[in-house]
């Protein structure tokens, strides 16, 4: 265990103290100043500390920030403080014109640019090669070769731009209502905590934006927007008055240290810190790919369990009252990996809780859940997360995951279950195999999305086609009546069973065997490709198997289309009689009333029988033509078993697309004007001309979707020239209403 200890003077250079796991000191290494993060790399052989350097409070002492790598290689036993490298960032005092230019924070202008670098938090590689440390009140991340101990770059984050769509924040503690609205607002995302993870061989950092001001004597750059001091510049803010007013801006803090774009004395620019979300940057391309925006604000604004104190602070339960400063505060975070699938959980310091996302495409994070344990009626429960960190079923004492929060206001430790409701699907990995009976056995493997979180079983039944037997094949776990029970083993996602065809010598048909995925448990539910389809291939026969497609693999109608056949083809004229089982599955919205099939459907099953010496085979769709506003609806035909000597091809399944004809693409049921619905009357319409009750920009289309007429700023359409029908009024624009014609 490796416990970083500052110096009583925080100036001076700390230490960090190696121990047991039972307390017992082991050694002692000196490291640069306040060191304030420390971590093992992944394969143990390195401890690393971030130095913070923080100035005295006159800032009369302003020590260098560093990275100090301590060496384990040889082990405990041997370590000596010549196993300790402390990098400093002199190097880059030369180059801090041009990172400035490129956006770098330097607060105070007479110390150096190391003396103002102070880094904050460290992740590593998972090879243990790399490392990147948050330098956060410089809105900047450093990167460090942990095999020649050198830190490589420094680049700056940019700024999150608060006038943009999905970048709202409450601004004011003094509005007296929750407001998520854009300003014209610029955040340094300013991050504490920094963590890596890695997709597709690309290095992503994910980074808690909190956000931190200087606030000593001999620097505070904390300023509101409402303050005598701050003069916007009448151009670029022509509401400047309005924004100054506390119910807007006014009480907002902000930074003295820039914003002045030309120099003229006033902001041109109001900067703030901390960006009230996370983000997420390729580390190769130094570039954003993800910024959480409003999500923060947005989710704990409207959850039951918190939104009465919403942008509460974690000293105090007043509602808002963090929304003039940083919002929720995000600080700590960690990643964890759940079935495969990466995690962030990020720890909010003010109003309190955990965040939740599925991270796996960096560029797409999903929100999963949010938690938070303080109390709503009193000042209770857990205050002020900070350190938070993920313990797998693996090392936790009873098997199960959780999430562990310290909380420095309340000095408790929160600890969450993490339950893995993700759901788990079986299926075929191929949907079919054709073997001879004489070349012994082969591996039909199936798959789930997620690997199993205990185990389990997956139930197959299997449906021997024409002329099959107990004689012709085995399989391995062996059938009990015409099912056999394959086992799920726990953190695996591979499942199999093994299929032997026996050499009868016997001159016959091929021989289809249909093995069906029926049952599961331990969760897991039954995915798409739960048949597959197992066609011996005789040895001993001349009759050629005929292989079967269907003559296309999809086709898109209209709902008025009436009756289509569906074709399908066989490589050459059947020898014999044969049967083909269709299996048919319908989108959420496609019912029994919405189409019928000749031959009909059984249940999900269409039965065609084709004949000796037939090279095609056919079936009828007729669609429903209904006069509801619908989605387009999908019906798929999969072979699902034959009979005869018959094969699947590789076109095996067709998909119907029943294509809506009763609105127009992104139609709209109603548009409010000024919290006004506009009308269209008389519909149904006889008297050749259709009213609106305010005066709108009208299209007026045919179901075909040609234009027929325009007119703006009309409270009235002549309708006297159109034949009977339904047709649409696109209104302003963008919205659209069924009109009917009688």
């Amino acid at each position: 265990m490796a416990v970083a200890s500052p110096n009583a003077n925080e100036q001076l250079n700390g230490s960090v103290v190696f121990f047991t796991i039972n307390g017992d000191s082991l050694k002692r290494v000196t490291v640069g100043a306040l060191p304030d993060m420390i971590t093992f790399t992944p394969d143990g052989k390195k401890v690393l500390t971030a130095n913070e350097g923080q100035p005295s409070a006159d800032y009369s002492v302003d020590p260098e920030g560093s990275i100090s790598v301590i060496d384990l290689t040889n082990g405990i036993a041997a370590l000596t403080q010549a196993n300790v490298t402390t990098m400093l960032f002199t190097s880059y005092n030369a180059q801090e014109s041009a990172l400035r230019a490129q956006g770098v924070r330097k607060l105070k202008l007479s110390s150096t640019l190391s003396q103002d670098f102070e880094p904050e938090y460290v992740t590593i590689s998972s090879d243990s090669k790399k490392a990147w440390a948050t330098l956060q009140e410089n809105n900047a991340v450093a990167e460090i070769d942990l095999q020649t101990n050198t830190i490589t770059s420094v680049w700056p984050l940019g700024m999150k731009n608060y006038n943009s769509f999905g970048n709202g924040f409450d601004a004011s503690d003094n509005s007296g209502f929750i407001h998520l609205s854009n300003y014209p607002v610029k955040a340094f995302y300013i991050p504490d905590a920094i963590a890596s993870y890695n997709v597709s061989g690309n290095t992503y950092l994910v980074t808690a934006n909190e956000g931190d001001e200087k606030e000593y004597g001999g620097l505070n750059e904390r300023t509101t927007v409402g303050a005598s001091s701050t003069l916007l510049d009448s151009v670029k803010f022509l509401n400047g008055k309005i924004l100054k007013e506390n119910h807007h801006l006014g009480r907002l803090r902000m930074t003295n240290l820039s914003g002045d774009t030309d120099g003229d004395g006033d902001y041109d620019e109001i900067h703030v810190v901390g960006s009230r979300s996370f983000s997420i940057w390729n580390a190769g391309t130094k570039s954003q790919v993800y910024d959480s925006g409003d999500d923060f604000e947005r989710i704990t604004s409207t959850d039951p369990a918190i939104a009465a104190q919403f942008n509460a602070d974690n000293e105090g339960n007043g509602a808002k009252s963090r929304s003039r400063a940083k919002g929720p505060e995000p600080e700590g975070l960690t990643i964890a990996t759940i079935d495969g699938k990466p995690f962030a959980f990020i720890a909010l310091e003010r109003v309190g809780g955990v965040m939740v996302y599925d991270i796996t495409n960096p560029a797409t994070p999903v929100f999963q859940d949010y938690k938070n344990s303080r109390s709503l009626t009193s000042f209770s429960g857990d205050h002020g997360p900070e350190g938070i960190t993920y313990i797998s079923p693996s090392q936790s004492p009873d098997g199960k995951a959780y999430i562990t929060v310290a909380n420095e206001l309340s000095g408790t430790i929160s600890v969450y279950e993490v339950k893995n409701n993700m759901p788990k699907r079986v299926e075929f990995v191929q949907e079919r195999l054709v073997i001879n009976e004489n070349l012994g056995s082969k591996v039909i493997n199936l798959a789930l999305d997620h690997p199993a979180s205990q185990n389990g079983t997956v139930t197959i039944k299997a449906f021997n086609g024409s002329g099959v037997s107990a004689a012709d094949y085995q399989v391995n776990p062996a059938l009990a009546g015409d099912t056999l029970v394959v086992p799920v083993t726990k953190n695996s996602a591979a499942i199999s069973f093994i299929f032997t065809p026996l050499d009868d010598q016997t001159d016959e048909n091929n021989e289809n065997i249909t093995f069906q995925v029926v049952r599961a448990s331990s969760g897991i539910s039954i995915g798409a490709k739960n048949i597959f389809i197992a066609t011996i291939a005789d040895n001993d026969t001349t009759i050629p198997v005929r292989v079967i497609n269907f003559a296309m693999a999809e086709q898109a109608v209209a709902e008025n289309a009436g009756t289509i056949n569906v074709n399908m083809n066989l490589s050459a004229p059947l020898n014999g009689a044969g049967r083909v089982v269709l299996k048919a599955t319908k989108s959420a919205t496609l019912t029994s009333s919405d189409f019928t099939s000749n031959p009909a459907l059984t249940g999900d099953s269409l039965v065609l029988n084709i004949a000796d010496g037939a090279s095609t085979a056919t079936f009828g769709i007729t669609v429903t033509n209904d006069t509801e506003d619908e989605a387009d609806e999908i019906l798929t035909f999969t072979i699902a078993r034959m009979e005869g000597n018959l094969a699947t091809g590789a076109t095996s399944a067709f998909t119907l697309s029943i294509q809506d004809d009763d609105t127009l693409a992104n139609s709209v049921k109603e548009l409010f004007v000024n919290g006004k619905a506009i009308i269209v009357y008389p519909n149904p319409n006889s008297s050749g001309e259709v009213y609106f009750n305010e005066a709108i920009d009208a299209e007026l289309y045919d179901l075909q979707g040609k234009l027929l007429q325009t007119a703006c700023k009309t409270t009235t359409l002549i309708t006297r020239e159109l034949a009977k029908g339904i047709y649409y009024i696109r209104i302003n624009g963008v919205m659209t209403k069924k009109l009917i014609i009688e």
